[in-house]
């Protein structure tokens, strides 16, 4: 292979900052839910570098979100302390997660645990309401880290392969894949209409 060539695979800066930001862009009305505020792309100059150059980086600013990532202490809790129902109430919401992602054209190319957070609220956690607890239910999703995420442009059949969803059932099989089965997760005729 000629040296050029090797290059192909790289994610240079400027391309995932762009990805990230047309994420943002497209999923506007769901900032706030699905995923954080995003205020937008901004160019910062550190200080005390300690010489004349002071290096200049882009950044994004947004919203801060007080929860815990999937791939965390969560996800300890999740796995071992939840119940199945509990289980399967968060795996239906984050499939319907992924159903958005998949009906605006988005596919996420590196999904990992820590790209999701959940925030409790409400009942079966500390400082929640009373009533039936379910976990599941009470956890709101929220996602980031768009950086890799492709969006085709034009139109594409929902019904169409996406990777996303099989990646992330193998993420979340460590929950039981007795559970994914249950809630259908690989049956996009559920999911995707």
């Amino acid at each position: 292979m000629r040296p050029e060539g090797n290059l192909r695979t790289l994610n240079f800066a400027d391309e995932m900052l762009r990805r990230e930001e047309a994420v943002y862009t497209r999923l506007q009305a769901y900032q706030g839910t699905l995923l954080p505020h995003s205020y937008g792309f901004h160019e910062f100059q550190l200080s005390d570098s300690g010489g004349p150059a002071q290096p200049r980086l882009l950044g994004l600013i947004m919203e801060r979100v007080p929860g815990y990532r999937l791939g965390s202490d969560l996800g300890r809790e999740i796995s071992l302390e939840w119940s199945d129902r509990e289980r399967k109430s968060l795996l239906i919401r984050l499939r319907h997660i992924v159903r958005l992602l998949n009906a605006f054209s988005i596919t996420q190319r590196d999904w990992h645990t820590d790209q999701i957070m959940g925030i409790p609220r409400g009942p079966g956690h500390e400082g929640g309401t009373a009533g039936p607890a379910n976990r599941g239910e009470s956890t709101d999703l929220v996602i980031f880290d768009f950086a890799f995420a492709m969006q085709p442009s034009g139109n594409r059949d929902l019904l169409d392969t996406v990777n996303d969803v099989g990646e992330l059932y193998l993420q979340f099989s460590v929950l039981g894949t007795n559970l994914m089965e249950e809630i259908r997760w690989l049956d996009r005729a559920e999911y995707e209409q």
